[in-house]
């Protein structure tokens, strides 16, 4: 198996969960913990621990650190190390209770620079890690993050799909006070955000495939640091957005944030508050933790609602939210109706029949008709025609007979799961509004009640149809009574429902992987592969091996270095014998080295010894060590003179040759040319070479003044090079300031670069375009647009692209244009807010309209001001 390895170091890398790596570093059978980890698994072959020396923890914290005990298996060896940001490694170490494994910091880089190790780890200035083996590369975390579908790639491409689909929930519809309930955990909505109740661990997704923005979730309430609240806080420290969580477990849920300091990747802005009580706040709920269940309340309710079972303080309630059945009580009116996955519920709101009849029931030409049968079809017709008879004081009884005879209405009761869901929200909303008639005009409630009998049996089913529809449920109250409508949030056509579910299905789908294939090819080769006690063993005998090799050296090299001392001293020893004859006396082997014992070992050769060298034929000798040194600076100095005398090298001393200068000969004074133009007559149309025209125009001057095209812009602290296009884009466009460390745009509001990249994303991709460094093949490149391309920007004009525009330079004329506006309005809003001559009610309208003005806004500086303007009013 290891040649394989040889013929493809690829292989080297198993994939043994969505984010956990084993990299096989060794060459034989018994190398020492050959194994590299990156990420963790709960699945990882029980072998495997002890034979891992390196643990690579890169700065987005692939994996789940909370798998990290079960991956060491118990205190890891002294030669185990951590690599990575010593910061990080350090939090997580401290999270799971790990304190003698040592950390080796490693550098972020720039480019790489290959040397003769045997494995390379790289960590780049962006948070990117590669694996080089033998100078092959063998694994890009970057590249793995995209391909196996890890949670933050696969989150910011759920996004992605969520923005293209059609049915996604409008920003204003998250500014009431409200609540969704979805894979049974409830969330509550005010002001432009979410709270989670609960958190499971797949909320990003469920959420986007029902339409709803799952980066408005800014509060989490948590039981403990799980592995739901880790992937939660990997994403919005992507986004970089401030989030808020309350947990019994303050300190633990404060270890779990700290796992994500600032280094390539942008701290996380996490605030933790103890739920004293398990009571927290959020917006204008007061959220209370109880045995079971939540509570929470709201000034404009009577009484709490309840997420949960209901108990014995039912009759305190407003309403009853049990997320496990599926049921919504209304407790004043003992109305039970079936709360629907991923629907917006709003609450508190009155209205008239008029604003009922045209807010919830169908128009005469509704778009959603070919999606439904011929006798569906007829069924709504039959329903509209029902209440005009009604209104006009008609018998509608002939209406009732027609309906009770058509297929869709016989279905009710039965199994309305069969009706189109488009079908049995109208069929919903006619029911709830023919009790609106009733209560309301006695009159003609007889008629209505009617209607209300024959479709009491109704409810609403098929919940994962239903959850792709844009549906808003908005509970209605007036007195006593309450009421619950449906309307569609955004146009409904068959070619929109298909594409909202090709989206759904985007949205889940996952990489293929073979997980366990790949678990076995690791757990195949570690049985191949020797015990940790032989691995020892070999290591330790390795060592002595290496240990005797470099004795032996060195003892080489010290005998070598006394030869070469005692070669020279051997002549002058042999001198002083006395001795002519050639031998030498007793011991002058010791003395005279190397070349006194090869003359006595070759006897025939004994009398060359008595050649004695003199003093004067050791000077020779060294004189000519000295010759080729010298000869060689000499031709080097010559080259130098040769290159600096003809001009090739510049120097002060040696100036180019001057140039040769053929005198003319000299004209004879009598022979005077008749067109020659005497100099010492002035000709008053002769212009003079020495005297400038003011007005004439230099063509090679430069105006100091002037811009440079090539210059290239300033970068604020913190802005990386590839953010050049939007920096251009700014310093043309009026409003803007651009200083060494930030972007000032109208009103003095900072503009960061991540509000650009992500309002580039969002025309981008709203208009059929990939985002920006995402190479779809299905999609155009939005760095190529071309003259009379129109663009829908986010507020629904329209653009047409001229020559010369690029979509960066759209989007920052858009943005501070919409910047400038929304702050003259929100100065406007705060003068008439704080004068004393506003009423409470219209300063109740100024803050909904604040809240809708900050949350809609594209700049994250603009909405931390109206948020803080929010906060003051209410203190």
């Amino acid at each position: 198996m290891l040649d394989i390895f040889d013929q493809n170091p690829q292989s080297r890398v198993f994939h043994v969960d969505r984010e956990c790596y084993v990299v096989y570093l060794g060459s034989h059978w018994d190398d020492y913990k050959p194994f590299l980890r990156l990420g963790t698994s709960p699945d990882l072959p029980p072998e495997l621990p002890p034979i891992v020396s390196t643990i690579v923890v890169p700065d987005a914290l692939t994996g789940n650190p909370l798998d990290e005990p079960a991956c060491l298996a118990g205190d890891a060896t002294p030669e185990t190390r951590y690599v990575g940001d010593v910061e990080t490694v350090e939090h997580m170490k401290s999270f799971v209770g790990q304190n003698t494994i040592p950390i080796e910091a490693i550098e972020a880089i720039d480019h790489e620079e290959d040397d003769d190790k045997h494995v390379l780890v790289y960590t780049y200035k962006d948070g990117n890690l590669k694996i080089k083996f033998r100078k092959s590369e063998i694994f890009d975390l970057r590249r793995r993050e995209k391909l196996d579908g890890h949670f933050v790639s696969r989150a910011q491409d759920a996004k992605n799909e969520y923005g293209r689909g059609p049915f996604k929930l409008p920003g204003d519809a998250y500014q009431r006070p409200g609540f969704i309930v979805l894979a049974g955990t409830p969330y509550l909505v005010s002001r432009g955000e979410l709270a989670a109740l609960r958190l499971t661990g797949d909320y990003f997704f469920a959420l986007s495939a029902a339409g709803v923005d799952a980066d408005r979730v800014s509060t989490v309430q948590a039981e403990e640091a799980d592995a739901a609240l880790i992937r939660f806080f990997k994403r919005s420290r992507t986004r970089n957005r401030p989030v808020r969580i309350s947990s019994p477990r303050g300190e633990r849920v404060r270890q779990a944030a700290d796992l994500f300091p600032a280094n390539s990747l942008p701290p996380l802005k996490a605030k933790v508050v103890e739920g004293h009580g398990g009571t927290f706040e959020f917006h204008r709920f007061r959220v209370t933790r109880a045995s079971g269940r939540f509570e929470a309340s709201l000034d404009e309710l009577d009484g709490p609602v309840v997420f949960g079972a209901a108990d014995k303080r039912r009759s305190e309630a407003s309403y009853v939210v049990n997320p496990s059945a599926g049921s919504l009580i209304f407790v004043r009116s003992k109305a039970t109706h079936p709360v629907l996955e991923g629907v917006l519920y709003q609450l508190g709101e009155s209205l008239s029949r008029t604003d009922a009849a045209s807010r919830y029931l169908p128009e005469k030409n509704y778009p959603y008709r070919d999606l439904l049968s011929q006798a569906e079809n007829t069924l709504l017709a039959q329903l509209e025609y029902f209440f005009n008879e009604l209104d006009g004081r008609r018998d509608t009884a002939k209406v009732i007979r027609t309906l009770k005879g058509l297929d869709p209405v016989k279905a009710i009761g039965k199994d309305d799961g069969t009706i189109h869901p488009v079908v049995q929200i109208v069929l919903h909303n006619y029911k709830q509004y023919a009790r609106f008639v009733r209560d309301h005009e006695p009159d003609t409630g007889r008629g209505a009640e009617s209607l209300a009998s024959l479709l009491d049996r109704h409810q609403v089913g098929g919940a994962e149809a239903l959850s792709r529809l844009p549906l808003i449920g908005e509970i209605v109250r007036d007195g006593e009574r309450e009421y619950l409508f449906y309307r569609f949030a955004a146009r409904v056509t068959g070619d929109r429902y298909a594409h909202a579910e090709r989206v759904v299905e985007k949205i889940h789908a996952l990489p293929a992987v073979d997980f366990a294939a790949e678990r076995k090819r690791l757990t195949d080769l570690i049985a191949g592969l020797a015990t940790p006690e032989q691995m020892d063993e070999a290591r330790l005998r390795r060592i002595a091996e290496a240990s005797k090799k470099k004795r032996a050296a060195d003892k080489r090299a010290a005998t070598s270095a006394r030869g070469s001392e005692s070669e020279e001293a051997g002549g002058s020893q042999a001198d002083s014998s006395g001795r002519g004859d050639g031998t030498t006396p007793a011991g002058e082997n010791a003395r005279g080295g190397r070349a006194a014992a090869r003359d006595r070992a070759a006897g025939s050769r004994r009398g060359r010894s008595a050649q004695r060298r003199t003093p004067g034929a050791r000077r020779k000798k060294q004189r000519r060590r000295w010759v080729l040194p010298v000869a060689a600076l000499l031709v080097l100095i010559a080259i130098l003179l040769a290159l600096l005398l003809t001009g090739t090298i510049s120097s002060p001393w040696f100036g180019p040759t001057a140039p040769v200068v053929t005198e003319e000969e000299p004209t004879p004074p009598d022979a005077v040319d008749p067109d020659a133009v005497d100099p010492d007559v002035a000709d008053p149309d002769a212009v003079d070479p020495d005297v400038a025209d003011p007005d004439a125009v230099d063509p090679d001057a430069v105006d100091p003044d002037a811009p440079d095209p090539d210059a290239v812009p300033r970068l604020p602290e913190g802005w990386p090079e590839d953010s050049l296009p939007a920096i251009r884009a700014l310093e043309e466009t009026p409003g803007v300031t651009i200083t060494d460390t930030s972007v000032i745009g109208p009103g003095g509001v900072e503009i960061t670069l991540r509000d650009i990249i992500d309002l580039v994303n969002r025309i981008a991709t709203e208009n059929g375009y990939a985002p920006m460094g995402v190479i779809d093949p299905e999609r155009p490149d939005p760095d190529w647009i071309y003259p009379g391309n129109l663009f829908v920007l986010p507020d629904g004009t329209r653009y047409t692209v001229v020559q010369g525009d690029t979509l960066w330079e759209i989007t920052v004329r858009y943005m501070v244009a919409r910047l400038r506006s929304d702050y003259d309005r929100y100065t406007r809003l705060v003068v008439e807010y704080e004068d004393e001559a506003t009423g409470e009610a219209r300063r109740s309208e100024i803050t909904e309209s604040l809240a809708a003005l900050g949350a809609a806004s594209h700049t994250e500086n603009f909405t931390r001001l109206v948020e803080g303007t929010l906060d003051r009013w209410e203190e």
